[in-house]
């Protein structure tokens, strides 16, 4: 018998019901292939106290798992599946099926449809979700980053500009993930110079000297990206701001100081001809 199904004789015992669901509650992913075959879910008990612990708790539980708790495994599983290939047209038809489907929200999935076509890169499947359900853009998956944290980590251009042309753009624009950063920052994290540029043009000026739970802004993460690129842009763009420019990290590092450290000689050569700093602040 192997490790899941023996999950499922467990959960016979009604009296331990609880504390082994607790313990056990990493292995819901698997949970949910383990009672697809099973009459087990369709006890009450069982998928009443699964449901409490689900909403109690902040750990992951696979769309599959969450679609046999809600006893409808098909439609879920058609709208991840949707999710992942980026398919309007199988949305469309979920949605003419079930109208209510996205406000039924998974509880507490690991991502959401828009966390999973974000990532992926499906800017019309994106427009989509945000036309009907926007609430999804503001939620949180477990790693602590929304939907539009996703697209800027994987430099998913057309899907920024979707999330910026929304009427949810304010918000999604100034959602700090778990570390603080906001979408900006990811974005100079990454290096990537079109989606700075998209951003910086719908960020406020407050938002763009923001910093990050560990005292970055945007032209230090730039830096640490190690794309001069990034940083040449981000640079230019704010020339004519010295102070923020000149402004030091948590450790007291300016750009130049992290520039120098990593051996980035064509920024280090981009300040000095730019007449930012001179030879004292590396010294």
């Amino acid at each position: 018998m192997d490790k899941h199904m023996h999950l499922v004789h467990k959960m016979e015992n009604k009296t331990r019901l609880h504390d082994i669901l607790v313990s056990d509650f990493l292995s819901l992913p698997y949970i949910g292939r383990s009672l697809r075959d099973s009459r087990q879910y369709k006890t009450r008990e069982v998928k009443e106290e699964m449901k409490t612990i689900c909403n109690s708790s902040p750990c992951p539980i696979s769309m599959e798992a969450h679609t046999i708790l809600q006893g409808d495994e098909g439609m879920y599983q058609r709208l991840e599946k949707a999710s992942l290939a980026g398919d309007v047209d199988e949305l469309h038809r979920l949605l003419q099926e079930d109208s209510l489907l996205l406000q039924q929200a998974p509880l507490r999935p690991a991502n959401n449809p828009l966390h999973i076509a974000a990532a992926l890169g499906h800017a019309e499947f994106v427009k989509e979700i945000l036309a009907h359900k926007p609430k999804f853009a503001t939620d949180f998956n477990i790693r602590g980053l929304t939907a539009l944290h996703l697209a800027c980590a994987n430099g998913h251009l057309l899907v920024v500009k979707k999330f910026l042309q929304a009427d949810i753009r304010s918000e999604v624009c100034t959602s700090r993930d778990k570390d603080g950063f906001l979408p900006i920052h990811t974005a100079a994290l990454a290096g990537t110079v079109p989606l700075l540029e998209e951003l910086l043009g719908a960020c406020s000026e407050n938002m763009v000297r923001e910093l990050t739970c560990l005292g970055d802004n945007i032209l230090h993460l730039a830096v640490k990206s190690n794309c001069f690129e990034a940083v040449r842009f981000l640079v230019e763009r704010l020339e004519s701001d010295h102070e923020f420019l000149n402004l030091k990290d948590a450790k007291g590092n300016t750009i130049l100081h992290l520039a120098t450290a990593r051996k980035q000689l064509q920024v280090d050569y981009l300040i000095f001809s730019l007449f930012l700093l001179d030879w004292s602040d590396v010294l």
